[in-house]
């Protein structure tokens, strides 16, 4: 049993009491994983914008330890640093004592920037996961799964008995409701 193949009114009854399981003879452990399924394929919106939150700070932290390397490898060569500073953009002024001082210097900016990138990042995962926790005591009503239900009808959608219809079905009808709605403007 998984989240696609479970009926979506079913899915929304038990949802709102869970004491349904015993009288559908669904397991707990069928329950969570179906449970687990809707979570994962509809993230509230606050946990949407810290998902994004995350992946913009992993790419910039990303970008900070390039740098940082490239920086560090520039100051283990012992070859003419000009061609590298500008290939990295970095400032170069010829004197060698004055340019492993800057770097050194930027280097150091650029770890601490790194480090708070890395408690940024470990701030997020902690606010997506209570994200997720508040999204699971959030259920979807039956009422509100009728009404979605009739909307994709109004829509186009053929549902021949609302009590079958699936959840990987109602999912699919919304994405392509969603595409034809884009293409049409």
């Amino acid at each position: 049993m998984d989240y696609h193949s479970f009926p979506f009114v079913k899915l929304c009854r038990i949802f709102q009491d869970e004491s349904l399981l015993k009288e559908y003879g669904i397991s707990q452990e069928d329950w969570q994983r179906v449970k687990e399924g809707f979570l994962e394929a509809h993230p509230s919106e606050e946990e949407t914008v810290l998902v994004d939150a995350y992946k913009a700070a992993v790419k910039s932290s990303i970008e900070l330890n390039k740098n940082i390397a490239v920086m560090r490898y520039i100051l283990s060569i012992n070859k003419d640093w000009k061609p590298y500073f500008e290939a990295a953009n970095i400032k170069y002024t010829g004197n060698a004592e004055k340019d492993s001082k800057y770097l050194q210097k930027q280097i150091q900016k650029l770890e601490t920037k790194a480090q708070v990138f890395e408690a940024r990042l470990k701030k997020i995962q902690e606010e997506i996961k209570e994200s997720k926790e508040r999204n699971e005591n959030k259920p979807i009503t039956t009422k509100q799964a009728y009404k979605a239900l009739a909307g994709l009808e109004k829509a186009g959608a053929h549902i021949p008995d609302f009590e079958t219809f699936t959840c990987g079905k109602y999912d699919a009808w919304n994405e392509v409701i969603k595409e034809a709605n884009k293409k049409n403007g």
